[in-house]
């Protein structure tokens, strides 16, 4: 009988998850990060840690990865560009996080506020339009773009301002690709990542 319970709560669970809205998605996620860095008990490093797994599971990975790479993606081979992807995960994950935990200190988080406005739907594309208000009281305008992979929706890009993360990416990344190679690229990023 318990078995059939707990299979009958993991079917709901799968089910509200894939009925999520975009919007419902970005909010859950921007929820669990200010919950995070509200939490007095963890220390700065814990916090770092939890958002890089919230990030982890918020993203589409290889689609930023390719991206990024540009016009890169299809000159090297397959296993470079996973490669990249999985190095440039690592190194997101981890700057944002920090970011982050750095902001929340000093600053009163009960004073952020996100107001989502509005959602912008496609087939299998969404993008959710909301305005943070920082806890000095600026308003930033930031949207984010989706993208349906299976039963969820994923982050594959952020603007904030009008300024996109994947292109601001992706021009760094391709000057040095043409200054100094991939593997030149590949060796800053993993002496970033530690």
């Amino acid at each position: 009988m318990f078995r059939v319970f707990l299979s009958l709560v993991f079917l709901f669970v799968a089910v509200a998850a894939h009925a999520q809205t975009p919007s419902q998605v970005v909010k859950g996620y921007v929820d669990s990060i200010i919950s995070v860095l509200k939490d007095k008990r963890l220390s700065p490093e814990e916090k770092k840690k939890k958002i890089e797994r919230i990030m982890d599971g918020a993203i589409y990975w290889d689609r930023v990865g390719r991206m990024v790479l540009g016009i890169h993606a299809r000159r090297l081979p397959k296993k470079k560009v996973e490669e990249f992807t999985q190095v440039f995960r690592r190194f997101v994950a981890k700057v944002y996080a920090k970011k982050f935990v750095k902001y929340s200190t000093g600053n009163d988080l009960d004073k952020i506020k996100v107001a989502y406005k509005r959602e912008i739907r496609g087939e299998d594309t969404a993008t959710v339009l909301m305005d943070l208000t920082t806890a000095e009281g600026k308003v930033v305008p930031i949207s984010c773009k989706l993208v349906r992979v299976g039963d969820r929706w994923l982050i594959y890009d952020v603007y904030v301002e009008g300024i996109s993360m994947v292109n601001n990416y992706r021009v760094q990344v391709n000057r040095v690709i043409n200054k100094r190679g991939f593997e030149h690229l590949m060796k800053v990023l993993r002496r970033k990542v530690g």
